[in-house]
């Protein structure tokens, strides 16, 4: 998986980053793939232990992890429930996205993309804004495109950003401001 990789490589990533995240509290978003298929399913302990790799990362690059209610949740997607259950898919995503909002986190990070594409999408926030009656402003980011940040990306050649995800221009203009 990419995380173990670019966990692996850390202090050679940390070495080649212009800026680091100032503070801001994020929230991590594994994916059920990568729970899934990292934890060792001989013991109900190891099979239940929380990872840490995205939380050593990010305090590595100059944030605070924040923990929230719906961490280990799916985000929405589940096997393509969005698609055969959308409202409760929805649901879901409603949780998770709102647990981490809850928390003061500034944004969520995640290594998954088709997770990133479910919790960031447009169309579902505005679902969730119909259905459940709150509009959800918390920007979604994943792993890669935070380091390409933190590397010096302009702004426009940064791929996430032209999702117009709510509020991560501002996290873009947080992270990269000469202070």
């Amino acid at each position: 998986h990419d995380l173990d990789f670019l966990y692996l490589i850390r202090n050679d990533v940390l070495n080649t980053l212009k800026f680091d995240l100032k503070g801001l509290k994020v929230a991590v978003h594994y994916g059920c793939h990568y729970l899934n298929l990292s934890r060792d399913k001989k013991t109900t302990r190891s099979y239940l232990g929380s990872k840490t790799k995205l939380e050593e990362l990010i305090t590595l690059f100059g944030g605070i992890p924040v923990d929230y209610q719906e961490k280990e949740s799916c985000c929405g997607w589940g096997a393509s429930q969005l698609l055969i259950n959308p409202r409760e898919a929805h649901k879901i995503t409603y949780n998770k996205l709102k647990s981490a909002e809850n928390v003061g986190a500034d944004f969520l990070l995640m290594p998954c993309p088709t997770c990133l594409y479910t919790l960031s999408k447009p169309e579902y926030r505005q679902n969730i804004e119909k259905w459940f009656g709150e509009k959800l402003e918390i920007p979604t980011i994943h792993l890669n495109e935070l380091i390409s940040i933190l590397r010096g990306c302009e702004e426009e050649r940064c791929i996430s950003l032209t999702r117009k995800t709510p509020r991560l221009e501002e996290i873009f203009e947080i992270i990269t401001e000469d202070k």
